[in-house]
């Protein structure tokens, strides 16, 4: 299956010790090889349809967003959506992204990308992301279902 991508990722490079980053949060980035497009199927982890220099977009966006970070309490971590939803980010055809909290603060964040089915952003996330039009009404229905 050929994913076709109409959202335009900047580029992104790693530094010497295989991080992105950091955001302006200071916050960096590392890709974790089992999530990533070309590993091996396995039935307990997700995979990127995505680069890892957009995975890091991905979390960027979701780390640096105005007025406050895209993080769910609940879930203990960033949730990212890019392109309104549009985006295909998984393998699976998921369209959110999740990047849990790390347990160091000074460690690097990884992520990986979810169906709404599995895991699924809080209600107060869900309502930011309306207010700043990351999504619009009818996406935040289908995530609340499940459906996304």
């Amino acid at each position: 299956m050929i994913l076709r991508m109409a959202y335009s990722y900047p580029t992104h490079t790693q530094n010497p010790q295989g991080l992105y980053g950091p955001t302006s949060a200071k916050h960096s980035y590392k890709a974790v090889s089992y999530h990533n497009r070309k590993s091996l199927k396995r039935s307990t982890k997700s995979r990127w349809a995505i680069t890892e220099g957009q995975q890091y977009e991905v979390f960027r966006i979701a780390d640096e967003a105005k007025p406050d970070p895209w993080h769910c309490v609940t879930a203990n971590g960033h949730f990212s959506v890019v392109d309104k939803c549009r985006e295909v980010l998984g393998t699976n055809e998921e369209r959110l992204g999740f990047f849990q909290k790390p347990a160091n603060v000074a460690d690097p964040w990884h992520g990986y990308p979810v169906h709404s089915s599995n895991k699924k952003p809080s209600p107060a996330l869900l309502d930011a992301w309306i207010k700043v039009g990351a999504i619009g009404e009818h996406v935040r229905r289908k995530i609340e279902r499940g459906a996304i």
